[in-house]
């Protein structure tokens, strides 16, 4: 990709996970009126894209390359063929996506909606939930949240049913 190009596009399938071999990318979260908020900066030997591709989910945010970037691609198909043969690449993969998610000094969560409420924090991790704080998007009452950790989602298919 050049410098300027859109590299991932909000909202668009998780369809595969990229490795950053050169350049930087940002991360810019479309939440609401106004300009994009930028959450995140790439460099080489990132990955980007993980969260969607982990979580089933669309892409949450726009990853735009800040300098030309090369990456190599690793599609749904080709990582779930190698997750099922290596289970400790999923392992790695959403450990990944859990760092991400209220640890790392970009919370990939923040700012973000989730059914009727806009996640504005991350509060505390365990070892298989997520505690933020949201507001309810109509009346604005804080609430906290509990989400399941993605590498529990992905790897143990009872995770729901303990949780």
């Amino acid at each position: 990709w050049s410098a300027g190009e859109t590299v991932i596009r909000q909202g668009e399938p998780g369809d595969a996970v990229l490795l950053l071999a050169e350049g930087r990318a940002r991360v810019e979260l479309h939440d609401g009126p106004g300009p994009a908020r930028r959450i995140a900066a790439f460099v080489p030997g990132d990955l980007v894209g993980e969260m969607a591709l982990v979580l089933r989910e669309p892409r949450s945010a726009d990853v735009i390359a800040e300098t030309d970037v090369v990456a190599y691609a690793l599609s749904a198909e080709d990582f779930d063929a190698i997750a099922s043969r290596h289970p400790d690449l999923g392992l790695v993969l959403t450990r990944v996506v859990a760092d991400r998610l209220g640890a790392s000094a970009s919370d990939g969560l923040s700012g973000k909606s989730v059914d009727r409420y806009r996640i504005l924090r991350c509060v505390g991790r365990g070892g298989m939930a997520i505690v933020v704080e949201a507001e309810e998007t109509a009346g604005g009452r804080r609430v906290a949240l509990k989400v399941l950790a993605p590498a529990h989602l992905h790897c143990n298919p009872d995770a729901d049913e303990m949780f």
